[in-house]
């Protein structure tokens, strides 16, 4: 028989000669409920003495409190599964957090993994995106990037194909990646991609090169400059947490010269001269270090002094070789003053939370 629901259960007079359903259900409610079922007569057919025992212990069960919606007197999915005969399926995540690694790395390696790892399994499914992550040219590999977070927003999942204009979704995200996961943002908060908008429920960033102006994370005892990348995020929700390396913060081994530029300028190090390193990175193909730096110095938006030139060399030396700077140090970096938690932790922590409290409206 068909519940209204569209639901297949077995109710009086169902017999079939090809599903032994009803058979086997009576064999097992012989054994696990003979006080009252034990005279159940060994067939396949659902007759008025199957369907008077399954409400009394439809009833006996409700009582008890073991078992959800049904329909009374009949074998239904519900009371399968209430009554022990079929084991009751792990309830399905209810949220999606996507993790999105910089340049050179793998999809499941890196600060956004290893923290989606961390994340309720029960509640949470943790999908990494993997995307060309080619240090230079970088927005080509960005593109491809930013186009696997859109196809995987739309992704059906689950029993009832559901995808991210229903589920809550999140994400967290390391320099290269944060780039990608930023772009996609700004077209969900206000281009192309609304649909998603409602259910986006925050997000964390380390080393985002598009990070906008002086947002950081509550509690942050730093929040200076901006991303080398330009154009800049711009209204960040309060939900998307930016971690950014700043040479005062303990355990950081200085600035993180691709979130931390300004007007102002860091140290000798101009807006306009990180900027010109960007545009290399961005669009141009040095084949080495030192091409690189021959398309730096000949552009003419380079100041030339020699501190700049050795700062901005530092910074293409960490794209095209990937050297240490306190762009790879956010296990480390402390960035709230008297907090023992580093950057990863209290990224992690967010991220728990987000899930923890779920569900949540979009936090403008």
């Amino acid at each position: 028989m068909r519940l209204p629901d569209g639901e297949f259960a077995w109710g009086l007079g169902d017999n079939s000669k090809t599903d032994f359903t009803v058979q086997h259900f009576k064999a097992f409610a012989r054994r696990m409920y003979k006080s009252y079922m034990g005279d159940l007569v060994d067939t396949n057919l659902f007759d008025v003495q199957l369907q008077t025992e399954i409400g009394i212990m439809q009833d006996k069960l409700a009582a008890a409190g073991h078992i959800g919606l049904h329909t009374r007197g009949v074998l239904d999915l519900e009371t399968e599964y209430a009554s022990g005969f079929k084991q009751r399926p792990a309830p399905e995540p209810v949220c999606v957090v996507f993790s999105i690694n910089g340049a050179g790395s793998h999809y499941d390696e890196g600060y956004p993994y290893d923290i989606g790892q961390t994340l309720d399994r029960a509640k949470c499914w943790h999908q990494p995106i993997g995307y060309d992550t080619s240090p230079v040219p970088m927005m080509r590999g960005v593109a491809t990037g930013v186009t696997e977070v859109i196809r995987q927003l739309n992704m059906p999942r689950g029993k009832k194909g559901l995808n991210c204009t229903a589920l809550p979704w999140g994400a967290v995200a390391y320099s290269m990646g944060a780039i990608v996961f930023m772009i996609v943002l700004m077209r969900v908060l206000f281009g192309d991609l609304q649909q998603f908008k409602r259910t986006y429920m925050g997000s964390a960033a380390l080393g985002n090169p598009m990070r906008q102006h002086g947002h950081t994370f509550p509690g942050c005892g730093w929040s200076d400059g901006e991303g080398i990348v330009t154009p800049n995020a711009h209204d960040t929700p309060v939900d998307h947490w930016d971690f950014a390396a700043d040479k005062a913060m303990p355990g950081s081994p200085g600035d993180d010269l691709y979130t931390k530029i300004s007007k102002a300028g860091v140290s000798d190090l101009t807006a306009a001269d990180m900027r010109t390193v960007w545009q290399i990175i961005a669009t141009g193909n040095p084949l080495s270090l030192m091409g690189a730096v021959f398309m730096l110095m000949a552009s003419p938006s380079f100041t030339g002094t020699e501190a700049a030139a050795i700062a901005a060399i530092q910074a293409l030396d960490f794209f095209v070789i990937k050297g240490v700077t306190p762009h790879t140090s956010y296990q480390f970096t402390l960035p709230i003053p008297g907090d023992p938690r580093d950057c990863w932790e209290l990224a992690r922590g967010h991220m728990a939370d987000l899930v923890a409290r779920l569900p949540q409206p979009f936090a403008a």
